[in-house]
């Protein structure tokens, strides 16, 4: 007699798991939005002014996509600089500052640290900004973070589906 192995599974039975196969990328992706949100939190979570960041899926039969994105004026501003500008004082008379400062955030980091400020107190009603010369670029830093990522996740999205079936 001949040595031999036979497996079967139903014609639904492998529907079922080709199915589960076809939406693991799917799954992967919502995972790595949650990633995503937390990578893009670090780069503001010491600013006082709050960054809501939201989430935008497309599943379709072609692709498997999820877009993480802010509205935020400020954090746009700090992500992809700013030219020179004008501040007038509103809220009061003058402005009131220190002379220098070191930001929070530095370009092409995903994190956030703390600021500092030196030099004489000045008191202006305006004074002319030279702007945000050194873009954070933090959707670039993240993408490319993300992106060394996703296959393992997607590999072990399908591996774990293939394991369940």
């Amino acid at each position: 007699m001949d040595a031999k192995t036979t497996f079967s599974k139903s014609p639904s039975e492998i529907k079922r798991m080709v199915d589960r196969m076809k939406a693991a990328p799917g799954e992967a992706l919502k995972d790595a939005a949650v990633q995503c949100k937390l990578l893009y939190d670090k780069t503001h979570e010491t600013w006082n002014h709050k960054v809501e960041f939201g989430t935008e899926f497309k599943d379709t039969v072609k692709e498997s996509s999820v877009t993480v994105s802010t509205q935020d004026d400020v954090y746009r501003w700090v992500n992809s600089g700013t030219k020179d500008h004008p501040i007038e004082a509103k809220r009061g008379e003058f402005l009131i500052f220190q002379k220098f400062y070191t930001p929070r955030t530095k370009p092409n980091w995903i994190g956030s640290g703390s600021s500092s400020y030196s030099g004489p107190i000045q008191k202006r009603r305006q004074v002319h900004h030279p702007g945000i010369r050194e873009p954070r670029l933090f959707d670039v830093a993240v993408t490319e973070e993300m992106r060394k990522i996703l296959p393992e996740w997607i590999r072990v999205e399908l591996a774990r589906t293939l394991s369940t079936s």
